[in-house]
């Protein structure tokens, strides 16, 4: 059994003077997590995919082509207009909210990969197997899309678990420790 203590709320989180909030949203990433939907894409690009196998098989070898590819290196590779400030931005995110991030993500990424595995078999030349099919579609609506949306909160500070890294307003007694720590475990 696990047990967190926390005796004291957070300090105030405040920015790096560099990374401003108007800063931030400017380029689409956001000024409370410090983080960038774009990287989402990663995982909705290869949810669509597969989407697509039970009617275009061949699709599966797109689909086992995917790899994981963390958030900085995903941007690094990227076209996004503002990666080195995604990247310097995702470094500077409150730790609760990239702890919660990462380990969705990885999550995420086992899930997908678990995919990959069920797919690994099939014939790109021949029909899906309806039951594969069906298990498949499962997976995408349960597992994945839950995943992919539950990283997009994070990244959108819509739960307000985590303290906004942008906040000047002393809202941090808002968002208990303990509330971060019990919905990392929910």
């Amino acid at each position: 059994m696990l047990i967190a203590v926390v005796t004291e709320y957070p300090r105030k989180m405040q920015a790096p003077s560099h990374l401003n909030p108007d800063m931030l949203a400017a380029a689409n990433i956001n000024p409370c997590s410090f983080l960038a939907t774009d990287y989402l894409n990663h995982f909705n690009e290869v949810v669509m995919l597969m989407e697509m196998v039970p009617d275009m098989p061949d699709m599966v070898e797109e689909v086992l082509a995917w790899e994981p590819c963390d958030y900085a290196r995903h941007f690094d590779q990227s076209v996004f207009a503002a990666k080195s400030l995604a990247i310097e931005a995702y470094h500077e995110a409150p730790r609760q909210t990239r702890f919660a991030f990462d380990a969705v993500i990885a999550d995420l990424d086992k899930q997908i990969v678990d995919i990959q595995i069920m797919l690994s078999g099939v014939d790109a030349s021949s029909p899906i197997d309806p039951a594969l099919a069906d298990r498949l579609m499962m997976a995408i609506v349960n597992e994945l899309r839950p995943a992919i949306d539950k990283a997009s909160g994070i990244i959108n500070a819509v739960d307000g678990a985590f303290p906004c890294a942008a906040n000047d307003e002393g809202d941090e007694a808002k968002a208990r420790p303990q509330d971060a720590i019990d919905e990392l475990f929910n």
